[in-house]
């Protein structure tokens, strides 16, 4: 629900830092102190700002106030944001020169009044009880320094963006059960980070001092977050019923070399954080994983590591401000090295129309994807055949317009397993058919069940026991070629 503009302007303010040199902010924002304030980071959002807004209006929980750090837009972010100003929670600060992600959170930090922060991106849409949730964790333990928000696709609401993440040896950062679907995620309670939209946290967890790095633009600075709280001997906690959905990829539109950016933050973060006698070990992975990097991957991570080796001197200032807090996080560290995390299904390239759904469906890469819902993988040819690789749980909609007696399916395999097939109406959780059946061998093979259903919408769920893991990483499942209700 927008407000009306109370026409009030934004004055000048004098900045502590470079960050937060050339910021503007209203001259009075809320009477009230607020037990939290919450940090929207905005940039060219004026499609999505308001829907963010509304959406942290509308929380059960009360005592909080919004601050929108604008980081140098240049579209109307600015007047769909001032036309919330009435409504006694806002406030808006402004800077005019891009700081980057860190640098707005730093913005941010400066100008935030609550005694617990909370920092969500101007594509997050939280739900109603998305603070009351939060802070009943963050509440329950002294030693929880931050909470992870539950994330959703925006435009996939049943499948998982984040819950929290980790980065494995190498240094690569990945979130939990990305691209999971809710209903079969196992999401953990402790976690070495929060995903950045989401974020609730203890002012008095960080200290007096203590800002996001700047020089990255973009990227890891909610594990560099994460690493410093668990260093200081806070915990990183996944608040189960904190939930918000996320329009993913947003404000990747104004951001280029976006492997580059990725590449010269993880190296910066590794050479700040790890500990030193892991470090070696590190470097000699690195050697290696250049090696093996492809011809444009190799050309990026030089111009990361050049970038790197620059600003080594100041990478070498925050070793020394972490080296003073020397709580364990390691354990949290996923043991694997090179790449992180594995390829998963792209469930956002499927445009689901039911209007466009058969009762037989050719896993062809061009017409399957109107049905297709959630755990496959891009299509693949086997001796003219086309089909998809699922991963360890699938599903399919399908609209039937008369009677169906029967579904079959094409399948393969790569290991003997035992598949599981449910069928039931959309969205509801009851099966209404529920099979078992072994997988046996790589061949082709067509297997039929009986299956009486009224016409209807409807999902078929594929679920196998287990999963084989790829040299590509992928984690698969069944390979369907066919499925077929007459």
């Amino acid at each position: 629900m927008s407000s009306a503009s109370s026409g009030a302007p934004a004055y000048d303010i004098s900045a502590a830092t470079p960050d937060q040199a050339c910021g503007q902010g209203p001259q009075a924002g809320p009477a009230k102190v607020p037990r939290v304030s919450v940090i929207v980071l905005n940039r060219n959002g004026e499609r999505i700002i308001g829907k963010c807004l509304d959406h942290l209006l509308a929380q059960t929980f009360d005592d909080f106030d919004i601050l929108l750090v604008d980081d140098n837009s240049a579209d109307g972010s600015i007047v769909v944001a001032e036309s919330y100003l009435g409504c006694g929670k806002l406030s808006i600060v402004r800077s005019h020169r891009n700081l980057g992600v860190p640098g707005a959170r730093n913005l941010g930090l400066v100008h935030a009044k609550g005694e617990i922060l909370a920092f969500i991106d101007n594509d997050g849409y939280a739900h109603k009880e998305w603070l009351a949730a939060a802070l009943r964790t963050l509440e329950s333990d002294d030693k929880i320094g931050a909470i992870a928000s539950v994330v959703f696709f925006a435009n996939r609401k049943t499948i998982l963006n984040a819950c929290g993440g980790t980065i494995n040896q190498q240094g690569y950062g990945g979130d939990f059960c990305y691209h999971i679907p809710y209903e079969f995620a196992d999401i953990p309670r402790e976690v070495l980070f929060p995903m950045g939209c989401g974020i609730v946290l203890r002012r008095k967890a960080l200290s007096q001092t203590w800002q996001f790095d700047s020089r990255p633009i973009k990227w890891y600075e909610d594990v560099e977050l994460g690493i410093w709280l668990w260093a200081c001997g806070y915990k990183v906690v996944v608040a189960q019923d904190a939930w918000i959905d996320h329009g993913w990829g947003f404000s990747d539109a104004f951001l280029p070399d976006r492997a580059y950016m990725c590449e010269r933050a993880r190296i910066r973060n590794v050479l700040k954080y790890y500990p030193a006698r892991r470090l070696m070990s590190w470097l000699s992975h690195e050697v290696s994983h250049f090696a093996h990097a492809a011809g444009t991957m190799r050309s990026v991570l030089i111009k990361a590591w050049l970038w790197n080796l620059h600003h080594l001197p100041s990478a070498w200032r925050w070793r020394l401000r972490i080296r003073r807090h020397k709580a364990p996080f390691w354990h949290l560290i996923d043991s694997t090295w090179g790449y992180f995390p594995g390829p998963v299904p792209d469930d956002a390239a499927n445009y689901l129309d039911l209007k466009q759904a058969h009762s037989t469906l050719l896993m062809d890469g061009r017409n399957d994807m109107h049905q297709l819902n959630f755990g496959w993988y891009e299509a693949e040819t086997d001796a003219g055949r086309t089909f998809r690789w699922s991963a360890r749980q699938a599903s399919v909609l399908f609209r039937f317009h008369v009677p169906v007696l029967n579904c079959t399916i094409a399948f393969a395999g790569s290991k003997d397993r035992e598949v599981r097939l449910i069928m039931r109406p959309l969205g509801s959780l009851k099966p209404l058919a529920d099979e078992c059946f072994r997988l046996i061998g790589t061949q082709w093979t067509w297997r039929t069940f009986l299956i009486h259903l009224p016409p209807g919408d409807y999902e078929l769920l594929l679920l196998c026991e287990d999963q084989m893991i790829e040299k590509t990483g992928r984690k698969l499942g069944v390979a369907v070629s066919e499925i077929r209700f007459e």
